[in-house]
């Protein structure tokens, strides 16, 4: 009698230990869903214009990215952390990070970040276990203008 209660408790801890995993990651069940989480690199960026006010280059709108590195995080309690390096003007390697939460639709079409800034919406383009593309709409002001554009981000997942 006890051998059969030490199975049933076992069994119970084991799927309840199955289930607290599956519900940690929050994307369901399969491979793909957690091909989100880790630490990302930003690699690429392209700049579509909607406005085109022509005092505005287009180096003017991707300056951020030139000073150093963009990394992301994403964990599976729906925390994400964007990560700035750079180098100081002693040459010292710096950073900042950016802590925030994130949650992606159920299609795994939209991404929404929320950090103290308020919120962003990105359109997944692409998605895989080493890619990500993704593509928002921002905005560039330029003394008293305002230049829109669609902001497309690429990242390598680095672990």
């Amino acid at each position: 009698m006890l051998k059969i209660l030490n199975i049933i408790l076992v069994t119970v801890l084991f799927v309840s230990c199955n289930k607290a995993t599956i519900d940690l990651t929050g994307f369901g069940s399969s491979k793909d869903n957690n091909a989100l989480l880790g630490k990302w690199k930003h690699t690429d960026i392209k700049i579509v214009r909607i406005t085109n006010n022509p005092e505005i280059s287009i180096d003017l709108l991707t300056d951020e990215e030139a000073e150093g590195d963009m990394f992301m995080t994403f964990s599976a309690n729906r925390k994400v952390v964007t990560t700035f390096t750079y180098e100081d003007e002693d040459g010292d390697l710096q950073s900042m990070d950016f802590p925030g939460t994130y949650t992606l639709s159920a299609d795994k079409k939209e991404l929404r970040i929320k950090d103290e800034d308020g919120e962003q919406i990105f359109e997944v383009l692409s998605s895989n276990s080493t890619s990500l593309v993704v593509k928002f709409k921002d905005t560039f002001e330029f003394g008293d203008e305002m230049e829109e554009y669609w902001r497309t981000d690429y990242y390598t997942k680095v672990k």
